[in-house]
């Protein structure tokens, strides 16, 4: 296999000298003279399972990486952070990139998979020789099922209607320059949506409604890139540790259950700089969406595509995460609906429709302009609520 990794290798940069070559490595650290390999049928499980042909010393997991690192450019390893340290020492002169990484699980130094809780992307942060790391994967997507209902992979950051997941603003703390703080909580109630499970997070969502409790405490966390955080709860204020000393940089901790506010405030050299809140909900009575105006430049137009979702809120406009009523989108005006989606993987509903069920309080409708310029009315029609309106001016641009 080496010899095949040397001859690709040599034949990129026959193409092209001008840039360093590497490998996207995942060395599933088996000994290959006592598994013969082309009788593997299932390779997945080939590599999951416990067997006596797995290599266990960290020292000579490594060797065999630096065998690889020799030939190519750049170290490129798959889940295999525990050891940069160890393969940085051997290899002082390589850079090493992440090119597939857990997005909050890290692996033990005697483990591949483990589930230690240590996010793989402050490794990137804190070691000058890692030029980065990249999150399998940033966006659900169908295929890839981890089993029967699950259409597709699922766990993400960000689900395929582009609703976003907690984990989300972990990394927007980290990577821009904006001051950012988020509060969520961990809720089991939640189902299962059928991630495979070292690439799965705690299953935090944003909300703060708990109708099946009285008096419980209920875990959270704090995404924040400020300097310190005031956590409130119907207005009383608990006190909580900086992010810096704070494990993964990550606010953690417990709220007792009672309806109402619960309102997080960053502070930056002592100035409130950003505010996240959220509340228990009244009834859902009405679907909103996102926008209720939007302006489109194009041209052509004819085929432009816009994803457009809609929440249910209650009376207040505060959002019900647990509202899962069936959705039915109309469109006048000069588009068809193309597509619906929830980023539901478990639900078994046809995109292909012009409705579907809410999930976490979210639905959404794929729309493609039908070339002509003007106004586009669109609805979103849910029992026991008021419809939601969203219009689309749609105008050909002349710049283009």
């Amino acid at each position: 296999m080496l010899s095949l990794l040397r001859m690709l290798c040599d034949e990129v940069r026959h193409l092209d000298g001008t840039r360093p070559v590497t490998y996207a490595m995942n060395p599933h650290f088996k000994r290959e003279s006592q598994v013969d390999l082309s009788k593997i049928t299932d390779i997945q499980k080939f590599v999951d399972e416990v067997s006596d042909t797995e290599i266990y010393d960290p020292l000579e997991r490594v060797e065999r990486i630096c065998r690889i690192g020799e030939i190519v450019d750049i170290i490129s390893c798959n889940y295999q952070e525990q050891w940069y340290d160890l393969i940085h020492e051997k290899m002082p002169d390589k850079l090493i990139l992440g090119t597939e990484c857990y997005q909050y699980f890290r692996g033990h130094n005697e483990q591949m998979q483990n589930f230690t809780d240590r996010i793989p992307a402050l490794d990137v942060m804190e070691r000058d020789y890692c030029i980065g790391g990249m999150i399998w994967t940033g966006y659900d997507y169908l295929g890839e099922s981890m089993g029967y209902p699950a259409v597709g992979w699922s766990g993400s950051m960000i689900h395929t209607n582009n609703e976003v997941r907690p984990m989300y603003y972990f990394y927007q703390s980290y990577w821009t320059s904006k001051p950012v703080v988020h509060f969520s909580v961990m809720d089991y109630s939640l189902a299962d949506e059928g991630c495979k499970e070292h690439w799965d997070t705690p299953i935090y969502a944003e909300h703060w409604h708990f109708p099946q409790f009285r008096r419980t405490l209920i875990p959270y966390r704090i995404d924040t890139n400020c300097e310190e955080v005031e956590l409130r709860l119907n207005g009383k204020r608990f006190y909580v540790p900086s992010p810096a000393e704070s494990g993964n940089g990550v606010i953690t901790g417990f709220l007792p259950w009672q309806p109402g506010k619960v309102g997080v405030t960053g502070y930056i050299g002592g100035t409130a700089v950003c505010s996240h809140t959220v509340v228990t909900p009244g009834p859902a009575v009405e679907l909103q969406f996102k926008q209720e105006l939007l302006k489109i430049e194009s041209r052509p137009l004819k085929g432009y595509q816009k994803l457009l979702t809609v929440r249910a809120v209650d009376a207040e406009g505060n959002p019900y995460f647990r509202e899962s009523s069936r959705v039915r989108f109309r469109v006048e005006g000069p588009a068809e609906i193309l597509a619906v989606d929830n980023g539901d993987m478990m639900g078994g509903e046809s995109r292909r429709e012009d409705r579907i069920h809410l999930y976490h309080g979210a639905a959404s409708v794929l729309i493609k302009l039908t070339g002509e310029a003007g106004r586009i009315s669109v609805w979103a029609d849910g029992e026991g609520m008021h419809s939601g309106h969203c219009v689309v001016e749609a105008k050909e641009n002349s710049t283009y």
